[in-house]
């Protein structure tokens, strides 16, 4: 038998069997000849004879380190869906409107600025006809007719025949009409011929 080169002897402590450890070629009492590429071999396996407390904890920081990966990516994919979802809520719809919204009133006095209310009412268009008016729709409808001007509602003469008593009634208007203000006030002579002007229509019927 050949004597192996003294660079290929080495003394180690016996080693179990493993089905994956390197071959040994030949066994001298405590010295082990080894092929050399076997011996290559086994250097690129450290894990396989590495101490079973190293290979555990290489193994628990291992299954660590992908369990990590794992939530991150769960978590990641979890507020990429949640923001996919709050995206895809439509926007609410808005119903915008130009307000209309009134006061009405009658009273007795030479003006709006000194005469004594008697009556009173309130009168919304918009959204939808509402108020204290009596016929809030037809009232609305009448004012729609005119765009709002108070000044054409009053244009007809008196159509009934009235006594030239002097005890003036005034009749105002007072707050927003599709969203422009609005502050009118007519004089009557007397009830009579407010009620000859104002008959036909509802704005005032009240």
């Amino acid at each position: 038998m050949l004597d192996t080169p003294s660079r290929y002897l080495h003394t180690r402590p016996e080693l179990p069997e493993r089905p994956f450890g390197p071959p040994r070629s030949a066994t001298r009492g405590r010295k082990e000849v080894i092929d050399v590429h076997s011996l290559s071999a086994y250097a690129r396996l450290p894990t396989a004879i590495a101490p079973a407390n190293e290979r555990d904890s290489l193994m628990r920081s291992t299954r660590s380190r992908v369990g990590a990966a794992a939530t991150a990516t769960a978590l990641a994919l979890t507020g990429m869906a949640t923001m996919g979802v709050a995206h895809a809520q439509p926007a609410q719809p808005t119903s915008l409107y130009a307000p209309s919204a009134l006061v009405l009133t009658m009273g007795k006095g030479m003006d709006a600025a000194t005469a004594t209310v008697d009556r009173a009412v309130t009168l919304n268009c918009a959204p939808r006809p509402s108020g204290t008016h009596p016929s809030p729709a037809s009232a609305c409808k009448e004012l729609r007719s005119v765009e709002g001007e108070f000044t054409r509602l009053t244009a007809e003469p008196s159509q009934q025949s009235c006594t030239r008593q002097y005890d003036p009634v005034v009749v105002t208007a007072d707050g927003v009409w599709q969203g422009k203000r609005v502050t009118w006030s007519t004089t009557f002579g007397n009830a009579c011929e407010m009620q000859g002007v104002l008959s036909e229509g509802t704005v005032f019927a009240f």
